[in-house]
């Protein structure tokens, strides 16, 4: 294997394929809520394990990087329009429940609320700030507000 080079075993491409069909119903429920922000929505090949992000962005080959977008906007210069890639993490515990929740009620608010969040935390994980603060404090608040604590229905934390 070549340094730099990401070779993927078949398996993985299959295994891929078939996690983007499973979710299929909540990638098209996420890119039709926020389809004016970002182009695309997929399964991630880059978040695979369930303690990693529940999603990122992806700009193509071809799009200016965050950080080169921000430089450009500093020295006063136009920055192109992008639109970018949305990958969820099909192993995260919270793409399942997403999942469930738009077989469940596809217009339950709550779902919406859920799927701005998403975009939002992407934002912030790669040093963005959300796209309102002040509306993502709020509903990440009322997010875990509504968790159960560990020991009551949730997972148990280990230390």
């Amino acid at each position: 294997r070549g340094e730099g080079v990401d070779v993927a075993p078949s398996h993985h491409l299959v295994d891929q394929a078939g996690e983007e069909q499973r979710l299929r119903p909540l990638l098209d429920f996420v890119r039709a809520r926020l389809s004016h922000e970002i182009g695309e929505v997929r399964t991630s090949s880059r978040l695979t394990d369930p303690t990693d992000a529940v999603c990122c962005l992806v700009a193509d080959e071809q799009a200016v990087g965050p950080g080169m977008a921000q430089a450009m906007k500093l020295m006063g210069r136009d920055v192109p329009p992008q639109r970018r890639a949305l990958e969820i993490n099909a192993s995260h515990p919270l793409t399942a429940r997403l999942a469930e929740a738009v077989a469940r009620d596809r217009d339950d608010p709550r779902l919406a609320e859920a799927v701005d969040l998403l975009l939002d935390l992407a934002l912030v994980s790669e040093g963005a700030p959300p796209r309102d603060a002040r509306r993502f404090t709020a509903a990440f608040s009322r997010l875990l507000a509504a968790a159960p604590p560990a020991g009551e229905g949730g997972q148990a934390t280990t230390s």
